[in-house]
């Protein structure tokens, strides 16, 4: 056996093949090698993304339900909340404008007179 083909019988039993297979034609071996090699790292790579949306998922998904839980509003009315953090204009437009404290729509930082109303709009004043 030349010093090649037992460099590949040595690969083959460390990939669980079949040591003929290595001394009858190592570039079929090698080519099996890459092969194995290839489709681990394919199988890598979608472990990873799979984690990875389940990571975001997750992110997501265990606030609302910490919220629901919580509060007992409804998911649409959960997102709603969650989405009129952001300012009050969007709490405005998605009807969650002079949210008091303890309801949909109430975040700290856009509560500016600290009253415990969030977004609450100044009256007018009349014209004399």
């Amino acid at each position: 056996m030349s010093c090649r083909t037992h460099a590949f019988a040595e690969v083959a039993a460390a990939a669980s093949l079949p040591k003929t297979l290595s001394a009858t034609n190592p570039s079929r071996l090698r080519d099996l090698v890459v092969e194995q090699a290839a489709r681990r790292e394919s199988l890598r790579r979608r472990l990873r993304r799979g984690l990875s949306a389940f990571c975001a998922a997750s992110v997501i998904a265990f606030p609302l339900a910490a919220v629901m839980l919580s509060t007992g509003w409804s998911l649409p009315t959960t997102v709603r909340h969650f989405a009129a953090a952001a300012n009050c204009q969007t709490a405005r437009a998605l009807g969650l404008a002079n949210a008091r404290k303890g309801e949909p729509g109430y975040w700290p930082w856009l509560d500016h007179a600290r009253d415990g109303v969030a977004c609450e709009v100044p009256p007018r004043k009349m014209a004399p």
